[in-house]
């Protein structure tokens, strides 16, 4: 039987697997490539970690993992052509590694195997690529240093969330700048180039452009989001600013977030709690 690792649902759950790969194996890993990942798989020079079996033609996350946009013959046209595209891409004869459960998938009647639910979502990966005999060097090499406040130089602020409840608010984004003038903090938004319009704000339009500015700081500061993920692959520090909501999920915690608590959840009300936690790491405030 083969085994493939088929990603097909968001970029930071491809993200999240790359990173337990790239900490944890020497061989790599057969992978069924769908186009929408080829930008950012390319970006994180994935083809180190995966070896491209095949591909497959979808052109953005597939409609049955988002059943609520489909309302209208449009969409559940694509629903029908995102489930033939599955159906065609997998052999029963072989054994398919997805980042996410969900019953959605049983149409395929395929051999299809998942990290538990219950578990961190790096603590899952490595568990079930460990159960499945593919780890050839568990040696978690490559940790990420925490911050070093006299070292510290530059922070970057990546408030933005693709779900609008979870981004960082703009008034806490400028409390903390306020706070920690002594350190060259900026501020980056996806954008595209034709709407470039604060000066006092970096911009990317693409995961190359993400990936530079984050590589070039020294601690990330982001929302719960893609950013994040991207920085522990990175192996930068980064703390994390959760908006409480139905959104939060600390399974989705890296391990570096979980050792060394860089991180706070944002009630609203709690900013300089916020800032105390920011304190101790950006200034060594006990």
């Amino acid at each position: 039987m083969n085994t493939f690792y088929l990603p097909i649902r968001s970029f930071g759950d491809f993200i999240i697997t790359a990173s337990v790969v790239k900490h944890n194996f020497v061989n790599k890993i057969p992978i069924i490539l769908p186009d929408y990942f080829k930008e950012i798989f390319s970006a994180i020079n994935a083809e180190s970690l995966f070896e491209i079996r095949s591909t497959n033609n979808y052109k953005n996350q597939p409609a049955f993992f988002e059943l609520y946009k489909v309302k209208d013959f449009k969409n559940f046209t694509r629903l029908i052509n995102d489930i033939k595209i599955l159906i065609s891409t997998v052999n029963h004869n072989d054994r398919y590694l997805v980042d996410y459960s969900s019953k959605r998938l049983a149409f395929t009647r395929a051999n299809l195997v998942w990290p538990e639910k219950k578990l961190n979502a790096y603590e899952g990966r490595l568990k079930l690529f460990s159960d499945l005999n593919l780890i050839r060097d568990n040696s978690s090499a490559d940790l990420i240093n925490t911050v070093d406040p006299d070292k510290l130089t530059r922070i970057l602020i990546l408030p933005d969330s693709r779900i609008e409840i979870k981004s960082i608010s703009p008034d806490l984004v400028q409390l903390i700048r306020n706070e920690f003038k002594s350190i060259v903090t900026n501020v980056a938004h996806f954008s595209t180039n034709n709407n470039r319009v604060n000066n006092d704000c970096l911009y990317y339009s693409s995961f190359n452009e993400l990936i530079a500015l984050i590589s070039s700081y020294d601690l990330i500061i982001s929302a719960e989001s893609l950013p994040y993920h991207l920085a522990s692959h990175l192996k930068k520090a980064h703390f994390v600013i959760y908006n409480q909501s139905r959104h939060f999920d600390a399974k989705f915690m890296t391990p570096f977030m979980v050792a060394n608590k860089y991180y706070s959840l944002f009630t609203g009300s709690n900013a300089k709690s916020i800032i105390g936690d920011l304190s101790k790491i950006l200034l060594g405030n006990a």
